[in-house]
This record gives C-alpha cells, structure tokens and sequence, in this order.
C-alpha cells in the first residue's frame, strides 16, 4: 500500500485555515522555566517553598516544579489584582504519584464556603476523584467528579466557572469531561494564590509535578482549551513567532523529500507531539540548517515544535 504524506504550515494549509494558538490574555502564566515567575507580563511572581525544579513532559530539565505532598508550595501574594471573583478559567499540565490531598491551585486562608480550589486526583472516601470548588461549596460553587481513574502521567486538565453563562466544566486533555448548571462566585479576594497547596502543614498539598499553569479572568470555549491543551500555555510558546522574531527558528517544509527544514540563529530543541499531546520525537540542533524527515510517520495531525532561548516556533503537520 502506498502512502500520501502532506505537510503544511498552518497559515496555508487547507485543513487549518485560520492561525492556531493557546488562549492569549492570560491573568497570570507560570510556565516554570527555572523558576515560578509569572510568563504573562503582568508581574504575579510566585515564591517557591520547599517544591524543586524537574523534568518537563518533554524530558526538558528544571521546567517543571515537584512537591512532596506534605508542605511543598508556591505562594503568589496579590491575588487580589488578578480581577478574578465571577468568571474564571484554570490550566494545568499535572502528573500526581498519589491521590492523597491534591490541590493543584487554591487560594488561601481556605474556606469551604468561598473557596478556589481546583483539584485533580483529589483523595477522597479511600479512592481518586475531581474536585473543582469556586465560590460557595454549599450553595452552587462545587462539581466534581467521583470516583475518578487515577493514574500517573502528564495530563492536562482546564476548569472552568462562569457565572454569565451559569455552568462549571472540566476538561481533560483538551476534551470536556463535565458540565454542570449552577455557579457561585468569589466572596473575599484578599488572599493568597497557591500553586501546589497551602501554607498550613498536613492540608491537601500536591504530592507530583506541575507544569504550565495558567489562570484566565474569562471562561474559555472549547475550542480555546483544546488549543491550549494543544499548543501549551501562552506564555511558554505559541504558533508562529514568540519573543524575538529574529531569533526565533524558521520552519519550512519539502514535501517531496518528506523533510522539515529547520533554520535557527541559535541552538534549539524540535519536539513532535502527536495529537494527544504525546511526544513521539525530541532531537537537538545547533545553529544553522537542519533538516529531520517525517517520512514514515502514521497519518494524523501533529505539533512540531522547536524552542530556542530567545524564541519559539510551533507548526502543524499533517500526514496524510
């Protein structure tokens, strides 16, 4: 059987037809490059307690933070600026080692009857389950999930309130998972944002890694989270030209050689993610042409990627 490979950039790809790219207007983006500061312009930098620098879902060094489960923590002190109380979208790439307490993103002093807490693989009656808690969880602020399959990867989940539209959702690697109608909203926004748990010993801290989590004053779409799931938070990359244009690698295409042609003013990594968000290729380049074929590749959709220091280029290849 012979097979038909066709590779195309986005911007001129008949089956993309329109320029794809994660959610831009982000509140706040911490894309842990290092450190916990925040990736969105807006000046929300965390302060790490205890949590250490880890590999990424790519297999990056120090691009993603771990927590032990028992204190580990990342505060962000003036969530108060963030505009967040009424509508509201959460991202996050997580991959837990057990369900034990597991609040990914809160804010604190806790309080049950207004409360921001969006929990994955929370532990709860002896098993894991989805816990995302906005406003009055005893009146309108919670849904959940129970029980819920537990399992220690990197997966992204996207939670979302709105009190426009009078619904929550839950999305799980770019797919919706949960609806529900009802809503509450946020009471007293003089608190702290915690990525990871809270401040208080014992109490539902993560214990796994956390990656790309970013925070929107909005509900997003589904579309919006699919290409979020898709594409990685704003403020780690984006399709097209990120940061400085000039030196941001350029990827073309020769599709009778079934190749990439890679041109970069500096060393680079490319990544291929298939279209579930796994990497399938990961390959190290110096400055100067490259090329990597695809020829071989199933048919499918997939993300080519390749991060420099100073800028990021993401295309869509198609195999046909």
């Amino acid at each position: 059987m012979i097979q038909r490979y066709a590779l195309c950039l986005i911007t001129s790809c008949i089956v993309a037809s329109a320029l794809a790219q994660p959610p831009l207007d982000e509140v706040a983006c911490y894309p842990f490059n290092g450190n916990a500061n925040d990736g969105s312009g807006n000046n929300h930098d965390g302060t790490v307690f205890g949590a250490t620098l880890t590999t990424d879902r790519f297999g990056s060094a120090n691009k993603a933070y771990e927590f032990d489960g028992v204190l580990d923590h990342i505060e962000v002190p003036d969530f108060n600026t963030f505009g967040i109380s009424t509508e509201v979208s959460v991202g996050m790439w997580v991959r837990a080692l057990t369900y034990t307490g597991n609040f990914a993103v809160s804010i604190w002093p806790d309080d049950f009857n207004d409360r921001f807490s969006a929990a994955p693989y929370y532990g709860h009656v002896g098993g894991s389950t989805i816990f995302w808690d906005f406003g009055d969880c005893t009146n309108g602020g919670r849904t959940s999930i129970i029980p819920y399959a537990f399992v220690t990867q990197w997966d992204h989940f996207t939670f979302t309130s709105s009190a426009a539209n009078n619904r929550m959702r839950i999305y799980h690697n770019g797919t919706q998972i949960l609806e529900e109608f009802h809503h509450s909203t946020l009471t007293n926004i003089d608190r702290v944002l915690e990525l990871g748990g809270g401040n208080v010993a014992g109490y539902s801290h993560w214990n796994g890694d956390l990656d790309e989590i970013v925070l929107y004053d909005r509900e997003l779409n589904a579309d919006e989270v699919a290409d979020l799931y898709t594409y990685g938070a704003p403020c780690q990359y984006q399709v097209g030209v990120l940061e400085n244009p000039t030196a941001a690698p350029v990827i073309t295409l020769d599709p009778i050689e079934q190749t990439v042609i890679l041109s970069t003013m500096e060393r680079c990594t490319l990544h291929v993610l298939d279209a579930t968000g796994r990497r399938i290729a990961q390959q190290e380049f110096a400055v100067g042409r490259h090329t990597w074929s695809y020829a071989g590749l199933p048919a499918g959709a997939y993300i080519v990627r390749c991060a420099g220091a100073s800028g990021n280029t993401v295309q869509k290849v198609v195999v046909e």
